[in-house]
């Protein structure tokens, strides 16, 4: 069994668990599919992914041959575009050598580059094996020879005037006839020119290991540079690992019995290529270095074989010249005794190593072993009878049954994690087994898993491990399934929770009926294992379209007290509040009556002091007497009057609770009396700053020319300009949301451990899908009215592309809000040609736009509102003259406007529009939202 049959299958495994990893879905567009069978190949299925792109391996039934299939995975992102260029050219060089995987055609868009299928390159399928692996199994000699072939195939490309740009282990294979064959030229260039370009992490050119300092920046391709990473590669070859400091190389050469000669060639050739590398000197000639390590190489082995036939000759000699003598027998003897001596010093060290084995109790080794003790008790049989040629027959018989045990255990080795990960994976992940598809192939999985099992119990390793890449593949397979039934089982209960709350009167309806029908038919696809749009409509989507059709039905037809009861929470909550309100407001008046009573009182008092002017001695007591009712009279007063404010306090916070706890429940229904709303016109101020330290620019209603004329340099045939009016005011966020702002609302961190980001108050968030940017408006929206800072006909939302696009030319008509000349782009915007490092950049760097507004022109990516066609970008009225307040509403992508910190001047125009899937996440994608009136109020 090859290394390739007994390791496990790519395959997602994590993703099913929610453990990440990298996403289950086909990077291959449908519309590239198709466009691989017009060109003729069949029983397409992808073997590899990277970066950039996907290695397809597809036949060709007229032409009888395997091509390997190089798809670009996103044909709009700068890097793929190039890299695939780059290839194309490269391999379209005239006169290669055999060394190089041919070209055999290239498919591109012609018609409509942004939105046809996904480029790619047809290349011979080449069946072999990294050019490192295939080594390990060989001896120094060999391995040697096949430095030699590596060597001097590289000049041969060299020779050529072609920079190979990333020549590692893994782009150089061994095919199965033992040729030295080269793949991947992505980032190949011509020598001594500019062949920058990125790899799939870390934005530079070549491998870490392999490349020089100067070649990890980003420096052009030049012989001594490419010299540097050859010298690497040829010694991973030789000793099996290639550390970064040369120091370290004669050490690992010494202990891996290369010879000294080849060694210093090798370091001085590296040292030679770093120093010219560092300095840009002139190059050394590839070819005339390998060639100088190649004939050392070669000498060495021709050294090696005439040391080893003149030994055998002078044996020879001594032997036949002293055959049938007594001595010549005994030169034999001694010959035979000492060959055999040397198979059983190899046999002790591989005891040694077996007894080193962790399994040799499984059963397949068990049984391997049996053999080996068999022939082992023989040969001890063989040494105490003295038959000493037998024993040594049997010795080297024993030598190579040891090594094949040792390669059977470490075959075993390698089921225990793939079978740990595989019980891990059934046993975690959290299955849909409500879906009866999903439940049905998760008993089918978990019962071939158990035989399996049973497999290797019985010692059966090499059919398990077939039987274990199956599996992995098709558990990868079930685990993408299962999240579709996820998402199709979250979109039927949000539907269920709006049926329910439809009134009687409405369900009697034949809208409703049909609505209901739909769901029925979502309902069976859901059982059927039909969850996304593949052959037809698929669960998800049908719930979600009929939640949609219901919610447009109750729009038209719902009254106000119907959609108030459908709306209501908490109905109970209410009715206590106002109990407690009408009992206080009763405790109220008897405290008022109670005041009432004392005064009259006091009132009497007086009256009857008055009567007694001529008895002075009685009305003088009984007026003392007065005087304290008096005062204990005004005690109580005062005491009641204090209760009555407190009793009227309690009665404003009950109010207020009771006021809040109906806005909470969307009722709209006021505690007395109900304001009526004030229009955006008067809600909006000029400028002014909200509850999470956003500030916001209140544009006015206008009419502008959206889109760019024809002259316009860098536009693209999506861009037809027409008259737009906008017919309210909004207000835009000064900058795009940065990373506290979104932290304070959402309480996450996307961004965090991803790639191409820095971390910062005031950068931009990024890695913002449109629907968590959805979800941050609605947030906000609920955070803002709860603290009293938003009225209820107010909402943050994104803005329109038609409102973006007012904002961004802020009155202007020229291709930046600044004028025509790119050379200013830099005071305005943050772009591929005015950035500082490989990351969104914090906001309110540059210049403002004449309305006051930050980064319009770069930096990230801006969601915008609308709902639009991938192919055609087309929306349902924005493309019209005359439009009025248009907005897109039907196809599968959202639109982006802006352009970002990685792309050209030309994508930062105000005009240019992009689109993208509503749950990517990429490291260039954010918003910024509006502040307007609520749709249902327009």
């Amino acid at each position: 069994m090859t290394a390739e049959e007994s390791s496990p299958p790519p395959g997602n495994l994590n993703q099913p668990m929610g453990l990440g990893g990298q996403p289950a879905d086909d990077p291959i567009w449908p519309a590239t599919y198709e466009a691989i069978r017009a060109a003729g190949f069949t029983n397409v299925k992808i073997v590899a992914r990277g970066g950039y792109g996907c290695i397809l391996r597809a036949e060709h039934p007229r032409s009888r041959q395997i091509r390997a299939l190089k798809v670009t995975i996103d044909p709009h992102h700068q890097g793929c575009a190039a890299s695939f260029q780059k290839e194309a050219a490269a391999l379209a060089v005239t006169g290669l050598p055999a060394s190089v995987c041919r070209l055999v055609g290239s498919y591109e868009n012609k018609k409509n580059e942004r939105h046809q299928h996904q480029p790619f390159l047809v290349l011979e399928w080449i069946d072999g094996q990294p050019i490192d692996k295939a080594a390990r199994s060989l001896g120094l000699a060999a391995r040697c020879e096949l430095a030699r072939q590596y060597l001097l195939a590289v000049a041969e490309v060299h020779a050529m005037g072609v920079s190979f740009g990333d020549p590692t282990c893994n782009n150089t294979l061994v095919d199965r006839r033992g040729r030295v064959r080269f793949v991947d030229f992505g980032q190949a260039g011509r020598l001594r020119s500019v062949a920058r370009s990125e790899n799939s992490l870390q934005h530079v050119g070549g491998t870490s290991r392999f490349a020089t300092k100067e070649r990890k920046e980003g420096a052009p391709a030049t012989e001594p540079r490419e010299l540097h990473a050859v010298a690497a590669v040829v010694f991973e070859i030789l000793v099996g690992t290639a550390p970064e400091d040369v120091g370290a190389w004669r050490a690992l050469a010494d202990a891996e019995g290369v010879p000294k000669a080849i060694t210093a060639q090798l370091i001085e050739l590296r040292r030679e290529a770093a120093a010219a590398s560092a300095t840009d000197a002139e190059p050394l000639h590839l070819q005339q270095g390998a060639a100088k390590f190649a004939a050392a190489i070669a000498e060495h082995a021709r050294a090696q074989r005439r040391a080893r036939q003149a030994a055998w000759l002078l044996a020879a000699i001594v032997v036949l010249g002293s055959a049938g003598t007594w001595g010549g027998r005994i030169l034999w003897t001694e010959y035979r005794s000492a060959v055999a001596d040397a198979d059983a010093r190899r046999m002790q060290d591989l005891d040694r190593q077996l007894a080193l084995r962790p399994n040799r109790s499984h059963p397949a080794v068990a049984r391997a072993l049996e053999g080996v003790e068999r022939m082992r008790s023989k040969w001890r049989s063989e040494v105490q009878a003295g038959a000493n040629d037998g024993a040594a027959q049997t010795v080297a018989e024993l030598v190579p049954a040891l090594q094949a045990v040792i390669a059977t255990s470490h075959e075993v080795e390698g089921l225990d994690p793939v079978r740990a990960l595989l019980g891990e994976v059934l046993l975690r992940t959290p299955w849909v087994r409500t879906c009866p598809t999903i439940a049905a192939r998760e008993a089918e999985l978990a019962k071939v898993y158990r035989d399996l099992d049973e497999q290797i119990e019985r010692g059966e390793w090499q059919p398990a491990w077939t039987g274990m890449r199956k599996l992995q593949g098709d558990l990868a397979q079930l685990g993408a399934d299962n999240l579709a039934a996820k998402q199709s089982e979250q979109a039927r209960a949000d539907y269920r929770r709006l049926e329910r709350g439809v009134c009687e009167r409405l369900q009697k309806h034949a809208t409703f009926a049909a609505c209901r029908d739909r769901a029925a038919e979502a309902e069976r696809l859901l059982l059927a294992g039909q969850f996304a749009d593949a052959a037809g409509p698929g669960a998800t989507t049908e719930y979600s379209q009929v939640k949609a059709q219901v919610e447009a039905f109750l729009v038209k037809n719902e009254t106000e007290l119907e959609r108030r009861a459908r709306l209501t929470i908490d109905g109970t909550r209410i009715g206590e509040m106002e109990t407690r309100i009408t009992a206080l407001e009763a405790e109220v008046a008897q405290l008022t009556t109670a005041r009432e009573d004392l005064a009259k009182r006091v009132a009497e008092v007086e009256r009857e002091r008055d009567g007694f002017k001529g008895q002075v001695a009685t009305v003088a007591q009984e007026r003392d007497a007065a005087e304290a009712a008096k005062k204990e009279l005004g005690a109580q007063i005062e005491r009641l009057t204090k209760a009555k404010e407190a009793a009227e306090a309690e009665v404003a916070k009950v109010r207020g609770e009771f006021a809040a706890a109906v806005a909470d429940a969307a009722t709209k229904v006021a505690a007395k009396e109900t304001a009526k709303p004030k229009a955006a016109e008067d809600v909006i101020p000029a400028r002014f700053t909200n509850g999470i330290g956003m500030v916001m620019i209140r544009a006015e209603p206008c009419t502008f020319r959206m889109g760019s004329p024809a002259s316009e340099a860098g536009r693209d045939s999506d861009e037809t300009q027409h008259a737009v009016t906008i017919t309210r005011p909004f207000a835009p966020a000064e900058t795009e949301i940065t990373q506290k702002q979104w932290f304070e609302v959402m309480g996450t961190r996307p961004w965090k451990g991803r790639s191409s980001v820095i971390d910062g108050d005031d950068v931009a968030a990024t890695f913002i899908s449109w629907n968590d940017a959805m979800e941050f408006c609605r947030k906000l929206t609920e955070r803002e009215r709860a603290a009293g800072r938003l009225a209820m006909n107010m909402e943050y939302r994104l803005p329109t592309e038609a409102e973006w696009e007012c904002a961004a030319r802020a009155g202007t008509t020229t291709r930046w809000s600044f004028g025509d000349n790119e050379a200013d782009l830099g005071k305005y915007g943050v772009f591929d040609g005015a950035r500082d490092g490989q990351h969104a950049h914090r906001v309110k760097t540059k210049k403002p736009n004449p309305w006051g507004l930050y980064d319009m022109h770069g930096n990230v990516w801006e969601w915008c509102l609308d709902v639009v066609d991938w192919q055609s970008k087309v929306v349902s009225n924005a493309d019209k003259e005359g439009a009025v307040d248009p907005i897109g509403t039907s196809g599968s992508h959202r639109a982006l406007r802006g352009g970002c910190w990685v792309n050209s001047a030309r994508y930062a125009r105000s005009a240019d529009r992009y689109v993208s899937e509503p749950a990517a996440q990429v490291y260039n994608l954010g918003f910024r939202p509006v502040l307007a009136a609520r749709s249902d109020n327009k």
